[in-house]
């Protein structure tokens, strides 16, 4: 229990306390990195109100914590806070927290948190959820697919672009791709598997990089125009394509030994 003097905590304090169960806060002291690290003991926290920022790695490793609470006060989650807290499931976040913020929380890499239930409030200035997505507050940016396994997931229309690594991790049976979008470069990160990916009809520009992940089957419109150099490098697990002879092939430069395709016009079953 801290006292209401404490003014501040410094780093790696409590790290590695596997028998701290249970910390209150009396005051709003200044917290430092790594504090609670290794506290594999640590069942729930209450952030005390006024905390503006929570530190790197601040629960890292604190595999039985289920329950934090977090201030409306808070507008910066740094990167690793919760890393591996594998029993935090639901987090409900304040209103103000930055979007760098939110997707720090789903980088999972090696990291073994996977929360299934993020509450974000309607009011943040800048992102909202919507489809298993955070996308920024205009809706025109995924910034993030905050589903780790999803069965479905449709990219909601008016999405132009989807930044790089946003499904990074990610394991899917069904991703649909609107027609709205004209960026996806290195949106999969190479480590994320679909078993099927379709572009709706209307889209006509598929990126250079667009698809480097793993897919079953890829579906391709009538409307495709222009397939740009590298827009396949990197794909695996590809069984089914299909595409129509309606799109033109853009060819580098010069020879690149990462062109897993060379496209000749073809034609497919119009139905």
């Amino acid at each position: 229990s801290f006292p209401k003097s404490l003014k501040k905590i410094g780093a790696f304090a409590f790290k590695q306390c596997t028998s701290l169960e249970k910390v209150e806060f009396h005051s709003t002291p200044e917290l430092k990195g790594y504090i609670f690290e290794g506290c594999t003991a640590l069942q729930e926290v209450v952030l005390p109100d006024g905390t503006r920022r929570i530190p790197s790695s601040l629960f890292a490793g604190c595999a039985t914590l289920s329950k934090v609470t977090i201030p409306d006060t808070v507008v910066s989650i740094d990167r690793y806070a919760f890393q591996n807290c594998a029993s935090l499931k639901r987090l409900e976040l304040p209103s103000q927290i930055d979007t760098a913020s939110i997707k720090f929380l789903f980088d999972r890499g090696g990291d073994n948190l996977q929360i299934e239930e993020l509450v974000l409030p309607e009011n943040n200035p800048h992102a909202k959820l919507e489809n298993g997505l955070l996308l920024s507050k205009d809706g025109t940016v995924v910034h993030k697919c905050i589903a780790h396994q999803f069965e479905a997931i449709k990219i909601p229309d008016g999405v132009r672009k989807i930044e790089p690594t946003a499904f990074a991790y990610c394991q899917g049976e069904h991703l649909t791709i609107p027609k709205t979008v004209t960026e996806m470069t290195d949106a999969f990160g190479l480590v994320a598997n679909v078993d099927t990916m379709v572009f709706e009809e209307g889209f006509e520009v598929l990126p250079a990089r667009a698809l480097n992940c793993g897919v079953s089957q890829l579906v391709l419109p009538k409307s495709l125009k222009l397939i740009q150099t590298s827009a396949f490098k990197g794909i695996r697990n590809l069984k089914t394509l299909k595409l129509y002879d309606t799109y033109r092939y853009e060819q580098p430069k010069r020879y690149q030994n990462d062109e897993i395709f060379v496209f000749s016009a073809f034609h497919n079953d119009p139905s």
